[in-house]
């Protein structure tokens, strides 16, 4: 098998538990952007702040919003043809297109970052091993594209993970970023 279509099946596989947690996760109250904010490309609430440039708001778990730096057009992020509203902060899809271009954010091999605009959710995907150096690099890039506090990191709707080709001990697991309260203990 080749290693791209490995990842694009590990990314898949990460979307639909992020998608698993995200729908199934216990309800929470969400408050609807202001009338007069844009919305993203597939309709969800993320939003950028009218009269600011380089900024959206990112709905948290408890439904609250955070102003953080808009990962979407910032001129790395890309979209993923195949998958409308998903956008690829770092890493790549593990596909190319028909006219020569693969989907990929800022080049990683140790990780994806993968965000729904549609649903709100970061999806890390841990690639390589040590997990503990890719979960490190995953958070501190997330961190520098988002401009916002560790304590906002942990409430964004997100999920940390990797598959059991790159670590079978924690494959299927929400790890959680490492400074976050329950996140698992790394190697």
């Amino acid at each position: 098998m080749k290693w791209y279509l490995l990842i694009g099946a590990i990314l898949l596989i990460l979307l639909a538990v992020g998608g698993y947690f995200v729908f199934f996760a216990p309800s929470r109250t969400t408050t609807n952007p202001p009338d007069n904010a844009g919305t993203f490309p597939g309709g969800g609430n993320a939003t950028t702040t009218p009269g600011t440039t380089g900024q959206m708001q990112v709905v948290l778990q408890n439904g609250q919003q955070v102003t953080a730096q808009d990962v979407v057009h910032n001129g790395t992020t890309v979209e993923d043809p195949a998958n409308p509203s998903t956008y690829y902060i770092a890493g790549s899809s593990g596909y190319c297109n028909p006219d020569g271009s693969c989907p990929s954010g800022v080049p990683s091999e140790d990780f994806n970052i993968v965000y729904n605009a549609t649903e709100q959710t970061f999806i890390i995907a841990l690639l390589k091993e040590p997990l503990g150096e890719a979960r490190q690099a995953a958070e501190e890039l997330l961190l520098q594209k988002l401009g916002i506090a560790k304590t906002q990191m942990c409430a964004l709707k997100y999920y940390v993970g990797t598959d059991a080709y790159t670590n079978e001990q924690y494959a299927g697991m929400n790890l959680g970023f490492s400074f976050c309260a329950g996140a698992t203990k790394l190697p």
